[in-house]
């Protein structure tokens, strides 16, 4: 999905029942590219899950390592984050990346 001077893009979706049955782990692979002319700044923050009903659940339990970063002008950053939700949540969600630039924001569906 273009955004701007980047691009997101959805590798891999898991989803992982917890053995309380009470909670759900959700991890989204992503790539962010940078295509811009300055560097930008990815935090785990940016993200968040959003139900079919528009609730927000940004409870992220794990990122892989160094996901809190600068991205040079054209590199590609491959990472993981982790969301942890009720059990209850409609599986139909959407990953909401939403940065401190206004013209940096996408709702992307999630294959679960």
């Amino acid at each position: 999905m273009p955004l701007g001077d980047s691009s997101l893009t959805i590798t891999h979706v898991q989803r992982k029942d917890d053995s309380d049955a009470t909670t759900r782990e959700i991890s989204v692979t992503l790539l962010l590219k940078n295509a811009g002319r300055q560097p930008i700044v990815n935090h785990a923050s940016y993200f968040r899950l959003v139900t079919s009903e528009g609730d927000t659940l940004g409870q992220q339990i794990a990122t892989s390592a160094q996901f809190d970063r600068i991205i040079g002008v054209g590199e590609t950053f491959s990472g993981t984050i982790t969301f942890s939700i009720p059990i209850s949540v409609s599986t139909r969600l959407r990953l909401l990346y939403h940065t401190e630039r206004s013209t940096q924001t996408a709702l992307v569906p999630l294959n679960i």
